[in-house]
């Protein structure tokens, strides 16, 4: 049986329930792909929230990387690790698994691009939605935070804006 591992969704995982291995790891499966509309339920495959290393923008909006600092900051707040990707072959073998593959998966738009209205949407509502959160951790101000907000929506409509981010996979099989 073949299993995946997503740095997409791992980092909402806290860190104590990741080293725990394979008995933590399967709660963590049955949570994600124990519901009936998963294109996932005919297969063993682990999800978890992570990759948000990656993210880079050009030409850079002002105030993108203090914003990214403070967005991935939010995480380990909260006890979890916003950069757990780069242990899933690990996790995977810790749960019992023979890693067989790892890679990253692509998301990533450039102005051109059809897409890029969702694309750009989806990331500032990610970073709008921590805003409280990285106010009271005292990560960034609620000004500094709305300029940053402001200039990436400003940014959004340049024809040469373009944002490249990839998250960690790694797939393993039962031993």
């Amino acid at each position: 049986m073949r299993f995946s591992i997503c740095a997409w969704a791992t980092s909402s995982i806290p860190r104590c329930a990741t080293t725990n291995g394979a008995r933590s790891i399967s709660r963590t499966r049955a949570s994600f792909s124990s519901t009936s509309a998963s294109p996932w339920r005919s297969c063993d495959t682990w999800f978890a929230r992570c990759g948000l290393a990656g993210a880079s923008c050009w030409p850079e909006p002002a105030g993108f990387t203090p914003l990214w600092k403070a967005f991935q900051r939010t995480y380990d707040r909260l006890g979890c690790d916003p950069y757990i990707g780069r242990r899933l072959v690990s996790l995977l073998h810790d749960a019992g698994a023979a890693p067989v593959r790892s890679t990253w998966i692509y998301f990533g738009s450039c102005a051109a691009e059809p897409k890029w209205p969702g694309f750009v949407e989806n990331i500032h509502s990610q970073l709008a939605g921590t805003r409280e959160a990285m106010v009271e951790g005292g990560l960034l101000g609620a000004a500094e935070i709305d300029a940053a907000l402001g200039a990436f929506r400003e940014w959004a409509h340049r024809p040469e804006a373009a944002i490249w981010y990839a998250i960690c996979w790694a797939e393993g099989v039962r031993r």
